[in-house]
């Protein structure tokens, strides 16, 4: 049994850091939002420094302390960016006890090579959200596959590798990750040896990334059973949403993979979360608000602390704050469960 108490039993404090990725703007936004009114000192950064510092003044325009909202940047696809990040939390927070690693806040991309925006998440009692993240519409050529992936999967993988050895025993990771990610989606080999945790590495999820790029320059993303989301939805390229996807089930993968190994080694937990269709940019304003999109990360973060009875969950796959596993995932939509993207309501 896992510890799923009321968060709301506050066990925080002032003294609880976190670090929120792509939190400029959308479920980014909402996450320090919602952490800092509860008084936690959060960490906004963004890839572009400007509008990162007006998200910040939006918040305390709302009432939100002063005290409670720190501004770093971060740039999750450039290795010095992240490593200067890491050591900068080093200097001013020294220890961690939370990450909650929110893997994006997606950005549409159409046929764009633009850099994504990024942030992160983190705590003292620290919590590390990793929300940045870019996508692209549409059937994607090489080198919009390269970027999708690099973003999504690399920069995020990234982050949680300069950030672990910070975190104390009791840390938190979350990735905001997507129903995209879906394990069901792949419809080759690849499917069976994602699901063997027991024999999976990150070299292995190498090795299919580089597998699925060739099939992209061979024109071949469905005929060898890459992701196709279109599928499921009317009049849209089977191969609709592909890159994407692919970046999704190598992060769900290795998180997989390292939620084990952190649980076991470090006493860290971390977990992953599907936000479901929400109303931001990246989904053209349709779909339920921040406000629920962002409730099971939030929820997940401030988990009381698990005893050896409950434990805190690891290794898990949640959206409405309910664990669903990471294949056959359901929809979450409009604050409801759909099973697939078919099945959603025309009129929204």
């Amino acid at each position: 049994m896992v510890s799923t108490g009321n968060p709301e039993r506050m066990w925080w404090s002032k003294d609880t850091i976190v670090l929120v990725t792509g939190a400029n703007k959308g479920i980014g936004l909402q996450l320090v939002r919602e952490l800092a009114r509860r008084g936690l000192t959060t960490i906004l950064t963004s890839r572009d420094e400007s509008s990162g510092r007006k998200a910040i003044e939006s918040l305390l325009e709302e009432g939100i302390d002063r005290e409670r909202l720190v501004y770093h940047q971060l740039d999750i696809t450039s290795p010095d960016s992240v490593d200067a990040l890491a050591d900068w939390v080093s200097r001013s927070y020294g220890s961690i006890e939370i990450l909650v690693s929110r893997d994006l806040e997606l950005e549409f991309r159409c046929f764009s090579s633009r850099p994504a925006d990024s942030s992160l998440f983190s705590s003292l009692v620290f919590f590390q959200i990793n929300n940045a993240g870019v996508n692209s519409i549409g059937v994607p050529d090489l080198e919009q596959a390269k970027y999708v992936v690099e973003t999504n999967y690399y920069g995020t993988k990234r982050v949680i590798e300069a950030m672990v050895p910070l975190l104390k025993p009791g840390a938190r990771i979350v990735n905001v990750s997507s129903k995209a990610g879906d394990l069901a989606y792949l419809k080759n080999e690849w499917n069976a040896k994602l699901e063997d945790i027991a024999t999976l590495t990150p070299s292995k999820i190498d090795e299919m990334i580089q597998e699925f790029f060739r099939a992209v320059e061979a024109k071949e993303i469905k005929a060898r059973g890459w992701p196709c989301m279109g599928e499921e939805l009317p009049l849209a390229p089977p191969e609709m949403l592909a890159g994407y996807s692919l970046s999704k089930i190598a992060l769900n993968a290795y998180a997989r993979i390292i939620a084990e190994k952190l649980a076991r080694e470090k006493e860290i937990f971390l977990n992953s979360m599907c936000p479901g269709s929400t109303s931001t940019a990246m989904s053209g304003f349709r779909g339920h608000s921040v406000e629920i999109g962002a409730d099971t990360a939030v929820w997940i973060a401030l988990l009381p602390p698990g005893t050896p009875e409950e434990p805190l969950p690891h290794g898990r796959f949640f959206m409405d704050r309910k664990d669903v596993g990471f294949s056959q995932m359901p929809v979450f939509y409009d604050g409801q469960f759909y099973k697939s993207l078919g099945e959603l309501p025309k009129s929204k």
